[in-house]
């Protein structure tokens, strides 16, 4: 097998194709040199007759070997539209023959590649191709099962067409239609067939690309998805900077992030800067920094940081005080001292900070902040304090988990009223989660001392509700 091949199977369908490949044993082996000429023509006849796969192979290597190119090409492509246009797995609930079935038909495309005959196989492969399209129009969850061989299928064809003498004009106009048209998968891209399209090609392309674009804002005013991400490819491949942000900055919001990242590559430093500032002043910058995958958000201590290296340090702390407001609690608080830390104002950083969540949670009738804050500093009586003034919050389990041996009984109080609630309505769904409940709280109180009284609590519940049959079920299971 060559190694150009950089596509995967899915698990099942490489299984079977590494069983369909697996050498024979010895015993077969010993049997097959047994054979003369004649005997070996016969078996592999009945095998042709007994097995599809077997006749699809012979069928193929026939065809390779009789007649002109042309003709071969022909009879390659007649049977990839055979193997791909059956494709009715989801109708037998069984696609791993099929799939089976694709890749035994694309080793042997792979084969003739390996020889050195790219022109005959390719058009095989763009049928192959337009099949497996037309297939996941008519029923969009296809494209999961067809995925992995689909990409077999187009590493072949690029291939192919880098090999080979392919039109490249064609190939130019095939590309664009498949990238900007629905369902938009497979996700080709440029990079597979740059080189294929040469010099020539590649002026077809850009034409065929600017002209689907200008339809498209003719149109609609906004391109779509696939031909956005087309334009986009385009001109990173060109390096195309102002073609690149231009599409990046169009729509509802602009894509900041990477908008900023071809910038920074680019070594613009001041053009960083004045996105940055747009993304500030939209309100796109977020504390969480798992965010920074989003290509629409901004991720606060990053913008921290490049305000900070131009010597905009208010500006940076601004921004980090933006996320205490935005997301208050004790991550954005530490990220906000942490780099105060650094200029030597984390105290008044601080003492600001604690102003503002007491404002919040005066206005909000919740102190969970200020309780999650208290805690994170190991204060669990700071945390009770925020609690009586402003109320817990959804932070009650958590004040209550840490108050088990310095507030056990206020810490099952908090447990208690969420049992209370749960059991307001009849639900059967929440009662394992009721018992779970009432078991912590049977930890808290013996930490009190005070087992008599829990004992007393499961008497009360299951007097008041026990018409509830699941629910007593629930507490026998938790022997409550």
């Amino acid at each position: 097998m060559s190694d150009r091949y950089d596509g995967s199977d899915d698990g099942s369908a490489r299984k079977i194709r590494e069983t369909a490949l697996a050498p024979p044993g010895e015993l077969i082996s010993a049997y097959l040199d047994g054979l003369d000429a004649s005997q070996l023509r016969s078996l592999v006849r009945e095998l042709a007759e007994a097995d599809q796969a077997a006749r699809q192979v012979l069928d193929l290597r026939a065809a390779s070997e009789a007649g002109e190119p042309e003709d071969i090409g022909r009879e390659f492509r007649a049977t990839a539209h055979d193997v791909f246009a059956d494709f009715d797995f989801l109708e037998n609930g069984n696609p791993y023959g099929m799939l089976a079935e694709a890749n035994r038909f694309l080793d042997e495309m792979e084969r003739h590649l390996d020889s050195g005959t790219p022109d005959t196989v390719a058009p095989a492969l763009l049928a192959a191709i337009d099949e497996m399209r037309r297939l996941t129009k008519q029923d969009e969850n296809s494209g999961e099962v067809l995925e992995d061989i689909c990409e077999r299928t187009v590493s072949l064809y690029a291939w192919a067409c880098q090999e080979g003498n392919p039109d490249r004009d064609q190939l130019a106009r095939w590309l664009v239609n498949v990238q900007s048209t629905r369902p938009g998968w497979p996700e080709l891209t440029i990079g597979h067939f740059a080189e294929a399209l040469g010099d020539e090609g590649m002026v077809t392309y850009r034409a065929k690309v600017r002209a689907v674009e200008e339809e498209h804002r003719r149109s609609q005013g906004l391109g779509d998805d696939e031909v956005d991400r087309m334009v986009l490819e385009l001109a990173d491949h060109d390096r195309d900077l102002v073609a690149a942000i231009r599409v990046l900055a169009q729509g509802r919001s602009p894509r900041y992030a990477e908008i900023i990242s071809r910038l920074r590559k680019a070594n613009r430093g001041e053009e960083v800067l004045d996105w940055i500032d747009r993304a500030v002043a939209k309100g796109r910058v977020t504390h969480a920094v798992a965010d920074r995958n989003n290509p629409y958000w901004l991720v606060a201590i990053d913008v921290a940081q490049a305000y900070d290296k131009a010597k905009r340090t208010d500006d940076a702390i601004n921004v980090l005080r933006g996320s205490i407001l935005s997301s208050p609690g004790p991550a954005s608080l530490k990220t906000l001292l942490d780099f105060a830390q650094e200029h030597g104002v984390a105290e008044a950083e601080r003492r600001w900070a604690i102003t503002q969540l007491r404002s919040q949670a005066a206005s909000s009738g919740s102190g969970s902040a200020l309780v999650r804050v208290a805690l994170s500093d190991g204060d669990v009586e700071a945390a009770w304090q925020a609690a009586e003034e402003f109320g817990v919050g959804d932070a009650w389990q958590e004040l209550a988990n840490a108050s088990r041996f310095s507030h056990p009984r206020a810490a099952a109080d908090l447990y208690e009223v969420q049992v209370r609630e749960d059991l307001r309505h009849a639900n059967t769904r929440v009662y394992p989660e009721v018992a779970n409940k009432l078991g912590v709280m049977r930890g808290f109180y013996s930490s009190a001392g005070q087992d008599a009284e829990f004992q007393e609590l499961i008497g009360d519940i299951r007097r008041t509700h026990k018409r509830r049959s699941s629910l007593m079920k629930a507490l026998d299971q938790a022997r409550l």
